[in-house]
């Protein structure tokens, strides 16, 4: 019965390597464009920051000439402004236009705005080829601070 057992282990354990392969293999690193870092073979992955005070922050993730620009999350702090406010979070370059609406609180010590994080899947495509995608979010006015918008996606 142990030989069994002994014998059953070692063929499961001969069989790992290949039913690993057998899923894909993984290249070196995860890296981008090889489709095993989370975006399909060929993608260029790109990331956008954008910070704001008083006139509002903005990412832009690049058109690249004969690609299409994808978008797969975004990630929006209000901020704070010296008067409690909404702001509009906004999207431009999409075949529909995605809006948000965001409480920026008064200005204060220990302070922060609303915390907005989307992730798309499927990513969400461009309207045509070598076309920016850009998500914006409203100005706070006088005293504002602390705005951040931050994008993530690829163009293939």
């Amino acid at each position: 019965m142990k030989m069994l057992r002994a014998g059953l282990l070692a063929t499961a354990l001969a069989l790992l390597p290949s039913a690993a392969l057998a899923q894909g293999a993984v290249g070196p690193l995860g890296l981008p464009g090889t489709g095993d870092a989370g975006y399909p073979a060929g993608a260029i992955p790109q990331i956008a920051e954008g910070t704001g005070t008083t006139a509002g922050a903005t990412a832009t993730l690049a058109g690249v000439p004969s690609q299409f620009t994808y978008l797969c999350g975004l990630s929006v702090i209000s901020g704070t402004a010296s008067t409690a406010i909404n702001i509009n979070v906004t999207s431009s370059g999409l075949p529909i236009q995605l809006v948000w609406v965001l409480g920026a609180p008064l200005t204060a010590v220990g302070t922060t705005g609303e915390l907005l994080t989307v992730s798309f899947s499927p990513c969400l495509r461009s309207t045509a080829v070598n076309t920016n995608v850009v998500i914006a979010a409203g100005s706070l006015g006088a005293g504002g601070n602390n705005q951040t918008v931050n994008i993530w996606g690829f163009t293939r």
